[in-house]
């Protein structure tokens, strides 16, 4: 390559001049020399690629801002305007904001029974989204416990209840709640430390929530705490005077008084195996197959509950859900409200 430089500069400067040479030596320097090939054009650039579109959202669909105001999902319009759920209403100019005082409201509860049941009084129940993920994490995944191939205590359904909530006005005037502070029963006696002083007696016997809003069954994973007469004793040791001297909240029509703050009414209730499609339990353990396993996130001859974080089949497992309920006991359907005490809890701090 140097002989083909120094021959050509030679030549082009006997003919052309310096001016020639120079232009020379610059293509020379920037694409070499006697290679034999065509320099290779600089590439194109690629087009840019178009920006997808956004995706359309449902009609209906509700902002996080909106549903934290107190807006009901799928209730949405242009203007910001939804209809509020209970314990909320209207601002006036898009969203929701708190009643003012403590108001009378009406919504469904769940509870997992082994038999019919009907006294959820110094108890803890779920919103729907609650309660499955409560047999998802919990139950399911224990399921077929031998010698008798049964769910833990024999759970074999789920029971719903109507509630009629009117909480004491003290408790609204401490945050503008509707609902209380939260406390975990087991065998009917409150576990929290200090129930009395840090509950019942501040604010009366007032039904409380928590959400679990890290999970793949949304906003409305619920629950709630129920107290009754005598919450400090377990069903076994309450006494008549105990009852007496610690009311609780249940009555025929709730109030907002201290020791009148809820009622409870049964609305019916579904088998476990209907909802999953399984049509012998027994047989269905029998045979090796399991409900859920949580290291396979799926079942085995079951795949109801495959992909505990899957949101897409959380959505799904709610819908057969609630529709399920509404084939077998048609009713009015009853807005989730807002847990407005205490917005996020583990479902460990629950059910331990």
């Amino acid at each position: 390559q140097v002989d083909c430089v120094v021959d050509l500069f030679i030549s082009l400067f006997a003919m052309r001049g310096v001016a020639v040479v120079a232009s020379f030596v610059a293509t020379v320097v920037l694409q070499g020399c006697g290679s034999g090939k065509s320099p290779s054009p600089s590439p194109s650039p690629s087009p840019s690629p178009s920006p997808s579109p956004s995706p359309t959202p449902a009609p209906g669909h509700c902002s996080d801002a909106l549903l934290g105001s107190g807006c009901a999902e799928g209730t949405c319009k242009a203007d910001s305007t939804c209809d509020c759920v209970p314990g909320k209403r209207s601002n006036g100019h898009g969203g929701c904001m708190a009643e003012g005082s403590a108001v009378n409201l009406e919504f469904h509860v769940y509870r997992v029974s082994s038999k019919e049941y009907t006294d959820i009084g110094n108890d803890n129940a779920a919103s729907a989204r609650g309660i499955l993920h409560y047999l998802h994490t919990e139950v399911v995944q224990a399921g077929c416990q031998p010698p008798s191939n049964t769910r833990p205590k024999g759970v074999d359904r789920v029971v719903r209840y109507k509630i009629t909530m009117h909480n004491t006005q003290q408790v609204y005037n401490t945050r503008q709640s509707q609902f209380g502070q939260f406390v975990a029963f087991s065998n009917g006696k409150c576990m929290d430390a200090d129930c009395d002083g840090n509950v019942w007696t501040p604010y009366g016997y007032v039904v409380g929530c928590q959400s679990q809003r890290d999970t793949a069954y949304g906003v409305d994973n619920m629950w709630m705490s129920l107290p009754g007469s005598c919450p400090s004793k377990e069903f076994s040791g309450k006494t008549n005077f105990c009852k007496f001297e610690q009311p609780g909240g249940e009555c025929s029509s709730p109030t907002g008084a201290r020791s009148c703050t809820w009622t409870a009414e049964k609305d019916g209730e579904i088998m476990i195996d209907e909802l999953e499609g399984i049509t012998n339990y027994q047989a269905f353990c029998l045979a090796g197959n399991v409900e859920y396993d949580a290291g396979a996130d799926k079942g085995t001859g079951c795949s109801f509950w495959d992909g505990v974080a899957n949101k897409s089949a959380a959505e799904a497992r709610v819908d057969a859900f609630e529709k399920l309920f509404e084939s077998k006991f048609p009713s009015t359907t009853l807005a989730v409200p807002i847990c407005d005490w205490d917005p996020v809890t583990p479902l460990e701090a629950i059910v331990a």
